[in-house]
């Protein structure tokens, strides 16, 4: 009533507004999806106070922020799955580092027992001990976690959370590291305090068979893992509804599946483990009294008697490398399909649409002004939400319609993106070109009106408008989905058709083609169009990098980047400290052994080459361990989050990403070697060689 007195005041000629537009002020809205929807629903329920039951609202944003809402909670699911294997690798590392330090302190525990110590007073030492290191770590390891955020993300996207959920998650973290590294750095402590020292000399000296290896935990899971995965393709279980924003739906990520990965993960890691220890053991060596070549010979026994424990190298290394390779593997091919996405999107590479408010018409002739520096080919098209009606003998209804060039369609967008039944999608076109008074129509739609292709059907063109036109047409093809419409288009016509039955001479927008597919050509191809035809007329121009699918679930703006960068740095990182713990765990385990060679004359230059191989074996069966079981966690993680997608992902393969991987690996190995050699120098030789 307001606005309607309002506008008679100011025009009393005219009538009061039908409709009205509002804009939010989006700056003030809060980041997170949840808050933001609290604030908008708050404006909406004051607009509907104005003049209750007098009006209808169509909130919008509301609507987009309900979907924002359901994907953030599937993306802190997406976040904390793929930070799970970083807080189990520490775990493991923990674990190994607290065996390999439980080992070293048996003497000096020993004699603290034989001065008197108490168990229950080692037992709280080791305690401090633990809380010390383990507190500390996650101290360091939170600072230095939000300091590679602040850095990957940069401080606008950093501090736009509240301060609140940033001392949240700093909170989280720190439970998670402290409950992961200290449980890890205890319980071997803790065992080797239950022993005697007589005994635990004896357990280091068998080396008894793991848990997992009695049981066969490696081949149970790979199997339970293998018999999952043919389930769940065979019931669709990969195959998630894709998240739509203009209908409501948020993407659906079904959280268990994501067991699978990490189940090969493991299963597949210790698999590798049985295999290099099978290796090990078998490695030939000259029977005695023969012993051949130095190095080799030292070598070849070390690794054959003492396979056990060095098989735990190729555990850590192997974990981390298959984590490594795999998040290469998924963070390549999310790339290039989010690459194609935008192209699927667009529709080519670039899409001009002249502005609604141009007042000057736009016939398909208008396409050759485009064809300017960069820009080999245009297709004029025609499109409209709910444009037509679609009637069969049994039913009708309205839906989305697409006047199409064939020829100029066929050659400017990616065909490769397209789905028909039946045919091919250039075999479609084709045919539609050959018969222009044929229609294709969206299979679902066509399943609900009972056509198939042949039949009859009568399409309204141009509903709702003075132009509309009722025509028979032949059904010629069926197709799943076309490049160009991320709305979604149920029927397709041929433009010169359309143009003659309603008269209409303007077309919605073009698609146009570069001569490459390039960043650069792109930006040229713009810029040749922003000083040509958009000098005198307004053109929106929209790219394959600039362009977002408004239509597609709001989780597919989540910044995956800026997750796989944070993940592959760290596990740059980690493959560095998981070499040089298990180099110097050896150390600590072997040092006697090794101060024995240099005292009976051994160079330290053929040590040095000695310690290298141990851990070269060690890191290549780590590194073929983590190549094989990394591309099928990587596949595996591009199928579960196939709901991300438009087109169905091809499996990309990151030789860059590895192959700076396996050089770390390398120069990690080189040098704790190197850094091992220099300690043993510096070790009292006297001091080691009474250690009994």
């Amino acid at each position: 009533p307001a606005g309607a007195r309002r506008g008679a005041a100011l025009a009393p000629t005219r009538p009061p507004p039908a409709a009205l537009d509002a804009t939010r002020d989006r700056s003030r809205l809060r980041s997170d999806p949840g808050r933001a929807l609290t604030q908008t629903q708050a404006v909406a329920r004051r607009v509907r106070a104005i003049a209750p039951r007098q009006d209808y609202l169509l909130d919008n944003i509301s609507n987009t922020l309900t979907v924002a809402r359901a994907d953030a909670t599937v993306a802190k699911r997406m976040f904390a799955f793929l930070g799970l294997p970083g807080l189990l690798l520490a775990g493991f590392l923990a674990a190994y580092a607290g065996a390999v330090l439980a080992a070293a302190q048996r003497r000096e525990q020993a004699m603290l027992r034989l001065r008197g110590a108490r168990s229950g007073q080692l037992a709280r030492i080791l305690a401090y001990r633990t809380v010390a290191l383990a507190g500390i770590g996650s101290l360091l390891g939170t600072a230095a976690g939000f300091a590679a955020t602040l850095l990957v993300l940069g401080p606008s996207a950093m501090f736009e959370a509240s301060a609140g959920r940033l001392l949240g998650s700093a909170a989280l973290a720190l439970v998670a590291g402290v409950s992961a590294t200290g449980l890890a750095l205890f319980v071997p402590g803790w065992r080797a305090l239950r022993r005697e020292v007589s005994g635990e000399r004896h357990e280091l000296a068998e080396e008894p068979v793991p848990l997992w290896r009695r049981a066969r935990l490696d081949l149970v899971g790979l199997a339970a893992a293998g018999a999952a995965a043919v389930i769940i393709v065979r019931t669709g279980g990969f195959d998630a509804p894709r998240g739509v924003v203009s209908t409501g739906e948020a993407t659906t990520l079904r959280s268990g599946l994501l067991v699978v990965p990490l189940a090969v993960w493991f299963a597949g890691t210790l698999l590798a483990v049985r295999v290099s220890e099978a290796v090990a053991v078998r490695l030939p060596h000259p029977a005695p009294p023969r012993f051949g070549p130095v190095v080799r010979g030292v070598l070849s026994r070390t690794l054959s008697r003492r396979a056990r424990s060095l098989v735990l190298g190729v555990a850590g290394v192997g974990l981390v490398m298959a984590f490594g390779v795999g998040l290469a593997t998924f963070a390549a091919t999310y790339d290039d399909a989010k690459g194609a996405d935008a192209a699927f999107t667009v529709g080519a590479d670039l899409r001009v649409t002249p502005s609604p408010v141009s007042g000057r018409a736009h016939p398909p002739a208008f396409g050759r002004r485009l064809l300017v520096g960069g820009v080999d080919g245009v297709a004029p098209v025609v499109f409209g939400l709910e444009n037509s009606t679609l009637t069969s003998d049994f039913n009708s209804d309205a839906q989305n319609l697409a006047a199409i060039d064939p020829a100029a369609y066929a050659a400017t967008a990616p065909l490769a993106g397209a789905a028909f039944v039946g045919a091919t999608a250039r075999a479609a076109l084709a045919d539609l070109r050959a018969h222009p008074g044929r229609v294709l129509v969206r299979a679902d739609v066509a399943h609900g009106l009972k056509l198939k292709v042949g039949d009859r059907a009568e399409v309204l063109l141009a509903r709702g408008t003075r132009h509309q036109k009722l025509r028979t047409m032949r059904v010629g093809g069926l197709f799943t989905r076309l490049p160009g419409f991320p709305e979604g288009v149920d029927v397709v016509v041929d433009l010169g058709v359309y143009q003659r039955a309603t008269g209409i001479r303007s077309v919605d927008f073009f698609l146009a083609r570069t001569r490459r597919s390039t960043r650069a050509a792109h930006g040229a191809a713009v810029a040749a169009l922003r000083q040509g035809p958009g000098a005198t007329e307004r053109l929106n121009v929209d790219t394959t990098e600039t362009t977002f699918n408004k239509d597609a679930s709001s989780l597919t703006a989540l910044n995956v980047r800026g997750l796989v960068d944070l993940d592959s740095g760290f596990t740059l990182a980690i493959v560095a400290v998981v070499v040089a713990i298990f180099v110097f765990g050896r150390m600590l385990q072997r040092r006697r052994e090794y101060v024995v060679l240099l005292a009976q004359g051994l160079p330290a230059g053929r040590l040095q080459r000695v310690i290298l191989g141990e851990a070269g074996f060690a890191a290549c069966g780590g590194l073929l361990a983590g190549l094989i079981v990394g591309a099928g966690l990587g596949t595996l993680l591009v199928r579960v989050l196939q709901p991300l997608f438009i087109l169905a992902p091809v499996t990309a393969v990151p030789v860059l990403r590895v192959a700076v991987l396996v050089a770390l690996l390398a120069f990690a190995t080189a040098g704790s070697a190197l850094a091992a050699l220099q300690m043993l120098r510096r070790l009292n030789a006297s001091e080691i060689l009474r250690e009994r």
